[in-house]
């Protein structure tokens, strides 16, 4: 089970809260079946950036991942569902939404690194995103 919890405080003055939850039921030692819930919402209407007044998505899927503490580790997830969003003045609208997403990570005495990768596309009629980091954290485990 988890929870994230995270508000947006924009330049304009706009704020938007999000709330995103996850539940996994371990299939295997490497795979687990997920349902993942997100709500967010934005206080104020934007001309310049997508705002929904509302916005909450359920999604189903499938994760792998194997996780060591030294050497290589990966992560990958699929997910599918579907979204409603609530525009401020245009009413309702459903969209059909996955994401894919991945992560691999290599670990040594003292430092680690890693790449993680996402796209997702839904959301809102014809919206695609997508994204990545690269991470190396020196002094730890």
């Amino acid at each position: 089970f988890g929870l994230v919890v995270d508000v947006m405080h924009l330049s304009d003055g706009n704020r938007r809260p999000a709330f995103t939850t996850t539940l996994r039921y371990p299939l295997r030692d490497d795979l687990s079946a997920l349902y993942v819930a997100s709500d967010l919402r934005f206080r104020e209407p934007s001309a310049i950036y997508w705002d929904p007044s509302h916005y909450s998505a359920h999604s189903l899927g499938m994760e792998t991942s194997r996780r060591r503490d030294r050497g290589v580790s990966h992560m990958a997830r699929l997910l599918a569902g579907v979204a409603r969003s609530t525009q401020h003045a245009a009413g309702h609208r459903y969209a059909f939404h996955g994401a894919l997403e991945g992560e691999l990570t290599y670990r040594a005495g003292g430092w680690d690194a890693g790449l993680t990768s996402w796209y997702g596309r839904g959301r809102d009629g014809d919206y695609q995103r997508w994204g990545g980091s690269l991470r190396v954290r020196l002094g730890g485990q």
